[in-house]
């Protein structure tokens, strides 16, 4: 799926409209510009929201403007910055650090640098020695973890070998008050653009995405503890063309790749490694066709699963629900939760079509991307944040044979289990006792032999 996205100070104005009396979905799509003293279009979309669902960063890279912006829950309203040379926000911790690119001074649109923006200001984040001046889709940070201690980017670079130059990820691990660049340029890519991470675990381990193959398709991808790991077999076949000359060709799975024969891409990780995304599958002699994709190397066998849902473009935890949206069109959002398909509360629907979704907060009450809005001259993405009252996954009691779980506020209590065990979203262990008292967020709890999710509030 591609998504449409589009990236100074002011304060944007919203329109809110109430879905439903518990539900609100908010529609940004105008701002007052303190130099030209008027009110402008806002086009473009939200990229993503912080887990605690207390900011959303997103931009517009040229469709009406030049712009990046942040929501704050606490205000309800947009910042939005201005930037001639172009500077974008990906992604935003749970206190408000955006993560991005920036340009660098004099450089002009192509002289990009991954950095934070944190009180006001950016941040330069260390590169590597060999990078190239390039454009923010291949220097970026495009990733932070919640408490900001790990920021996931890419940088255009050589190999480690001094081989040729590729967009290589890399992570940023904070120690005290620096952050340390870890590369991973020697990693082996094809001979083309290189590996294009979309996500990151709140732990830093996974990184997932896309990598190009020769003439241009796109394959599943991940990068996990620095290794790259992908799917399909790659093969580059000397051929003789109508000049008589040899020309490399490339192939995927014994498929010839035209450079429209696989489309592919991870969309979201958790820290077990969950993963969701869609691909093309190829096969020779077989009809390529296109569908959504979980992933985990410790379950189906170290397969692809293939999912009967459309593309997903948002995660929460994939054993649980995801938020997923139409391929290609305008489509009604729903999400998945336990294998059963929900239907959102009926929000998201700005004259009866969604355009993206690109993310939702760890709990699921927040989630942002685009919707669609005519102006004059045709139909653009803008901005838009739904607020729902509660979780998309329920926290009642949980009945698992003899073992009964039940929440209530600042409490998990475990009933005929032997053993229990509490955990954190991010795997840490936070408990063994049967009646915990904890702060709000979300749980997974294993009792005996069963494991669920839950919700404190």
């Amino acid at each position: 799926m591609k998504k449409n996205l589009l990236l100074t100070a002011a304060l944007a104005c919203g329109i809110g409209l109430s879905a439903s009396a518990e539900n609100t979905i908010t529609v940004f799509n105008n701002y007052f510009d303190e130099k030209t003293q008027s009110n402008e279009l806002l086009t473009g979309c939200f990229y993503s929201v912080s887990p605690n669902g207390k900011f959303a960063v997103g931009f517009d890279e040229g469709t009406m403007d030049y712009v990046t912006y942040i929501w704050s829950a606490e205000t309800g309203k947009i910042e939005v910055h201005r930037c001639e040379n172009f500077m974008y926000f990906y992604d935003v911790a749970n206190d408000g650090t955006c993560v991005g690119s920036f340009p660098l001074e004099g450089a002009g649109e192509n002289g990009h640098r991954p950095g934070y923006f944190k009180d006001g200001q950016w941040h330069a984040l260390p590169q590597h020695h060999t990078v190239a001046s390039v454009s923010h889709y291949s220097n970026k940070a495009f990733a932070i973890s919640p408490d900001g201690k790990y920021i996931g980017g890419t940088q255009f670079c050589e190999h480690a070998d001094g081989g040729k130059v590729r967009t290589y990820p890399c992570l940023w691990v904070k120690e005290g008050d620096e952050y340390v660049l870890h590369m991973y340029n020697d990693i082996e890519l094809p001979d083309h653009q290189g590996f294009y991470p979309t996500k990151m675990s709140d732990d830093g381990r996974y990184m997932v995405g896309k990598m190009f193959s020769e003439v241009g398709s796109t394959l599943l991808a991940y990068v996990k503890d620095g290794e790259l790991h992908h799917f399909y077999e790659l093969e580059t076949r000397m051929e003789e063309w109508v000049d008589g000359n040899l020309y490399p060709e490339g192939y995927i799975n014994g498929v010839h790749d035209d450079g429209y024969t696989s489309d592919a891409e991870f969309f979201d990780v958790d820290n077990n490694g969950n993963m969701i995304g869609y691909y093309t599958y190829l096969a020779e002699g077989e009809t390529p066709y296109s569908c959504a994709v979980m992933f985990n190397e410790n379950e189906n066998d170290g397969n692809l699963q293939e999912l009967d849902y459309q593309i997903g473009t948002a995660i929460a935890n994939p054993n649980q629900f995801f938020v997923v949206a139409g391929s290609g069109g305008y489509f009604t959002p729903y999400y998945v939760e336990n294998g059963v398909q929900r239907t959102l509360p009926d929000a998201f629907a700005i004259d009866g079509s969604c355009s993206i979704i690109n993310d939702l907060s760890a709990d699921g009450r927040v989630i942002v991307g685009a919707g669609v809005e005519s102006f004059e001259g045709g139909g653009y993405n803008v901005p838009v944040l739904i607020q729902l009252d509660e979780e998309l996954v329920s926290a009642k009691t949980i009945h698992n044979d003899n073992v009964r779980i039940r929440t209530s506020n600042g409490q998990i209590a475990v009933e005929g289990a032997e053993n229990v065990a509490i955990y954190s979203v991010n795997g840490a262990l936070v408990s063994t006792a049967a009646n915990a008292t904890l702060p709000a967020g979300i749980y997974i709890v294993k009792a005996d032999n069963k494991a669920n999710k839950v919700i404190v509030k």
